[in-house]
């Protein structure tokens, strides 16, 4: 103890003080401390061993307990002293095995959380600490004043100008968990860090989304809305506050050691840890040199000061913990200065929270994350069997109008995941511990919130075959609508260049002409759909289907398609402009099925087969619903069969791929009956156009019953059965002939008449055929006479 005392770290300032010397004898004791010390340490330590002994022979320690009044005359240092020394040292030995520990955690998580942060300062804010204590109306965990101030004063603007700040916090804590939680030791970039950037940490972009959705709900004040307020159910929201008290006083003891951390190393630095114990360890060694020091002292405390530990611990070690545990306590307080922890709110009844989320929610800048109702009784008290439900936003959980698919694809049901997800287990956990620890008494512990799929067998699973299910019927109606341009274009053009008039004029048969033009485009179009039917099999996209069923259904279509090219034909008389709006219009009549398909997978609406059937008059709809059925076959596995063309593989559904085909059989008919009669009624430039009630005239199809009276619209046959093109021609030269007799034009009375005949009629013997029927005819002086007609119409047996 001499030897400490005269040449310790304090350089005899503790001597000084013990032997009280004056300012004059100083110098001696600073020249006796300069030889003693300058001494070997071996003969220095000999020295003033020798010394102590001496003393210890002269002076009485009984006479200086009286003198001094001393009731236990002791070299020791008051025992009231040495044991709050004593319990200091063994709570600096629990602080070092705490940093230790922190440390050792805290190591883990990413550096650079404390670069450009103030210390928290404890006059800043006025975080209680106990933040348990809870009120009636709100749990409520008051925030700090300061916290915005210590987490945003030098870097609140780079925050505003930083979109993903409030990601950052959360990927660095999370990084650092991946080890422990994973056990994935990912490689993270720190500029990735720094911009909160998930998809670093190996999250999908589901994921992504998932994530940044909790945690953007984390940030903007969630609250969990409960009533009835003041019953029973108080007590159970408080048990259930329980789990954000303790992060609150996490975040408080975190604030907390950011404040006494700096003192803490001031200390080491210093090195007054180290010259304690000095001193205990110097002390311990001369009591166990002189034991007799020991007689009349408390064993225990006494036994407790020798056995203790008094090893140096290494400064630079304990320094580089207290900054790793610094970094931890930056990174939490960071992430927590935007996650507010004051959740539960509580209203009167269900109708208030229905209000408040309405109407004042949004005002309060208050995110409703999930309200809990509970059913109490009369007097506030909760039943034995307790009743409660939970609401929650329809983003966040499952939609009820579907229960599982309608269809079945290979592959476990993944649907649920929103209840785990989102928070709802979460939710319903809580208070259904809260409620077993308000009647019981004690919390349940076990067991915990396990997550499984069931399991399901070995299946193959094919991405591609999920994108044909919605894009397959859009690319095969794509794919023709070039050669559906094309046709209508050449139709359209043949009869603007007036060639299908001189063919008429010819003797050609109107119905000769479509059926020309309907082989030609069948052949074009058996091609593509060979073709289409050999890579939609062998190519491997519909690899189970049978390829007879594959190219039935596409000729069929391609009949459809026909059909269509030549109701487009009729309506116009530019090729140009047809073969545009040819093109828009068959793209345009996919739209129904569009609107079919959203309804039925998107809003999960049952769409009737009548319903299907009146959208099928469009032959691209009903194709679309043809090849939506191929594609939900292939998904399953089976493809479509004889068996299966029938049957539907979606469940309630009336629609199936033989309804399919039928209506485009129905669609080919009635696009050829409207072709028929509006190429009747609007023949456009050239043609003489029939009344709209033409199909109701006996002498259309029967041919016969012609009379060349006014009171008798239409005009009919003679006694002879004439061609469609002779029948046209008497019918116009009928017209002509009543408007004459109108006196629409009047023959000229002025000019001499040259030759007059009167109904001249010619047959001939060889066949009976008939050239001339009645023909009367003047003609006049100075006038330009011609016959026109066809072949064998009579002009050469006129003239």
């Amino acid at each position: 103890m001499l030897e400490f005392l005269t040449c310790g770290d304090s350089g005899g300032r503790e001597l000084r003080k013990i032997l009280l010397v004056p300012e004059k004898q100083q110098p001696s004791l600073q020249a006796y401390h300069s030889v003693m010390c300058s001494r070997e340490e071996g003969q220095r330590s000999e020295y003033f061993r020798q010394l102590s002994q001496e003393l210890r022979e002269q002076i009485n320690t009984q006479s200086v307990a009286d003198k001094l009044h001393l009731e236990q005359p002791s070299s020791l240092p008051p025992l009231s002293h040495l044991g709050a020394l004593l319990k200091d040292l063994a709570d600096v030995e629990r602080l070092l095995k705490d940093v230790d520990l922190l440390s050792g955690l805290a190591r883990l998580l990413p550096k650079g959380a404390c670069a450009g942060q103030n210390p928290v300062s404890p006059t800043n804010g006025t975080w209680p600490l106990n933040i348990t204590a809870w009120s009636v109306n709100t749990t409520d965990v008051p925030r700090e004043d300061g916290e915005e101030g210590v987490e945003g004063g030098g870097k609140g603007k780079v925050e505003e100008e930083n979109p993903h700040s409030q990601f950052s916090a959360f990927v660095q804590l999370w990084a650092g968990l991946q080890p422990i939680l994973c056990g994935n030791n990912r490689i993270i970039e720190p500029e990735a860090l720094k911009q909160g950037n998930m998809s670093s940490l190996g999250f999908t972009s589901k994921e992504q989304r998932n994530l940044g959705l909790l945690v953007h709900l984390m940030t903007a004040n969630p609250k969990i809305l409960y009533s009835p307020i003041g019953s029973q159910v108080d007590k159970v929201i408080q048990k259930a506050n329980e789990t954000f008290a303790f992060i609150g006083n996490v975040t408080h003891y975190t604030r907390v050691w950011l404040n006494i951390s700096a003192q803490l190393r001031t200390f080491l630095e210093e090195g007054r840890l180290q010259s304690h114990l000095m001193w205990l360890q110097q002390l311990s060694s001369e009591l166990q040199q002189q034991p007799e020091l020991l007689n009349g002292t408390d064993s225990e405390l006494m036994q407790a000061l020798m056995m203790g530990n008094y090893t140096f611990p290494n400064t630079s070690t304990l320094l580089e913990q207290l900054e790793t545990i610094d970094n931890a306590a930056c990174g939490w307080t960071r992430f927590m200065s935007k996650v507010s922890v004051d959740v539960f709110k509580g209203f009167p009844d269900e109708d208030s929270i229905v209000n408040y989320t309405l109407s004042q929610a949004y005002q309060d800048n208050v995110s409703v994350f999930a309200s809990v109702i509970f059913q109490t009784n009369k007097d506030g008290s909760l039943p034995p069997h307790v009743q409660y439900k939970i609401r929650q936003n329809s983003s966040f959980t499952e939609k009820t109008n579907e229960i599982r698919r309608a269809y079945w694809r290979p592959g476990p049901n993944t649907g649920g995941k929103f209840y785990f997800l989102y928070g709802f287990v979460w939710i319903q956990d809580m208070i259904e511990r809260a409620i077993i620890n308000t009647f019981v008494g004690h919390d349940v512990v076990e067991p915990g919130n396990y997550v499984q799929m069931f399991p399901y067998p070995c299946y193959t699973r094919d991405d591609f075959l999920f994108v044909i299910e919605h894009m397959m019927p859009l690319c095969m109606v794509i794919s023709w609508v070039y050669s559906v341009a094309m046709m209508i274009q050449h139709i359209v053009a043949e009869k603007e260049h007036r060639l299908k008039e001189v063919m008429k004029m010819m003797g050609l048969n109107n119905a000769v002409h479509w059926v020309a033009w309907f082989i030609t485009g069948f052949v074009q179009l058996s091609i593509s759909v060979t073709a289409l039917t050999a890579i939609l099999k062998y190519g491997r996209v519909l690899l189970h289907s049978d390829p007879l069923i594959i190219w039935l259904f596409l000729t069929i279509y391609a009949v459809a398609t026909i059909m269509f090219c030549f109701l487009v034909s009729v309506i116009y008389s530019k090729a140009k402009l047809a073969s545009a709006c040819g093109g828009i219009i068959y793209f345009l009549s996919y739209v129904p099925y569009m609107y079919v398909a959203i309804r039925e997978e998107v809003a999960h609406d049952k769409i009737t087969a009548f319903e299907k059937c009146i959208a099928s008059l469009m032959s691209t709809t009903a194709f679309g619903l043809g090849s939506k059925y191929f594609a939900l076959y292939e998904v399953a596995g089976v493809g479509i069969q004889w068996r299966t063309i029938s049957q539907s593989p979606v469940e309630g559904d009336d629609f199936n791929l033989s309804l399919s085909m039928m209506m485009l059989i129905i669609d080919a008919g009635l696009y050829g009956v409207l072709t028929w009669y509006i190429e009747a009624v609007h023949p456009g430039m050239y043609g003489l156009p029939r009344p709209w009630y033409f199909p109701l005239q006996r002498s259309y199809w029967s041919g016969s019953g012609r009379v060349e009276t006014w009171d008798w619209p239409w005009c009919g046959g003679g006694a002879a059965r004439l061609s469609v093109m002779e029948e046209d021609q008497a019918c116009a030269m009928d017209q002509r002939r009543s408007e004459e007799m109108r006196g629409i034009e009047e023959e000229p009375s002025h000019l001499p008449l040259v030759v007059c005949i009167d109904k001249l009629t010619k047959v001939y013997k060889t066949g009976s055929k008939l050239a001339l029927n009645n023909l009367s005819l003047n003609l006049y002086e100075n006038q330009v006479v011609s016959f026109l007609g066809h072949n064998g119409a009579g002009k050469t047996t006129t003239m």
